[in-house]
């Protein structure tokens, strides 16, 4: 089995899968191999990790030793993989949520008609600077390795490799994953809005729904 810093069996089958080369060695888990996609054959063996479902990547931080002490063990280690999972087989929950919020703006808007304004701003700029704090940790874990893909692999594998190898998995894959959930409290933008009587344009609410 690959794991972090660790070192990988002697692959032992090879199959090419749309135009990419991988390479199949058999896990202890049963009815899962592990896929070595052809983006990692330079890349060093105690770099290479492998998801919950046996794909393989190359975890950034180790690729740059300099880099590392600034990484926790529980980035470097991050498996995507059981969120995807409850993803999947959880699909109504987006839906949901959206439904929820187009509730929230209808009952909420005619509950404010008559109302007087809250006053929650220093709770909203406490909000807006949580927001915007993530969003700036977030780029600064994932632009690093944006750079490190665009200057080592071609434009081909950056467009079209599995995303779960390239950047998916792993310290970048955990701030790729918590970006896309975040756009579920990032609804909560509407309530402020919503308390403070203030214009709700199109643009806002659609930009959330979609």
């Amino acid at each position: 089995t690959s794991s972090s810093l660790g070192k990988l069996q002697k692959p032992n089958k090879e199959e090419t899968i749309i135009g990419f080369t991988h390479t199949s060695v058999p896990l202890k888990r049963p009815h899962c191999v592990v896929i070595m996609s052809s983006v990692l054959e330079d890349v060093p063996t105690e770099c290479i990790a492998a998801t919950g479902n046996g794909i393989e990547y190359a975890e950034f931080s180790c690729l740059y030793p300099q880099m590392e002490p600034f990484y926790t063990e529980f980035e470097k280690k991050y498996d995507p993989v059981p969120v995807l999972n409850w993803m999947l087989s959880h699909q109504y929950a987006p839906i949901l949520a959206c439904t929820l919020y187009g509730l929230f703006i209808v009952v909420g808007r005619a509950l404010m008609k008559d109302a007087n304004a809250w006053n929650w701003r220093r709770i909203l700029a406490v909000w807006n600077l949580s927001l915007s704090l993530f969003s700036w940790i977030g780029m600064f874990r994932t632009l690093p390795h944006l750079i490190h893909n665009l200057s080592t692999m071609s434009l081909r594998d950056n467009l079209c490799s599995d995303p779960e190898t390239t950047y998916g998995s792993g310290s970048s894959g955990l701030w790729v994953q918590l970006f896309v959930l975040s756009k579920f409290p990032e609804l909560f933008d509407t309530f402020f809005i919503v308390i403070h009587k203030k214009p709700l344009i199109f643009l806002h609410w659609y930009h959330h729904i979609t």
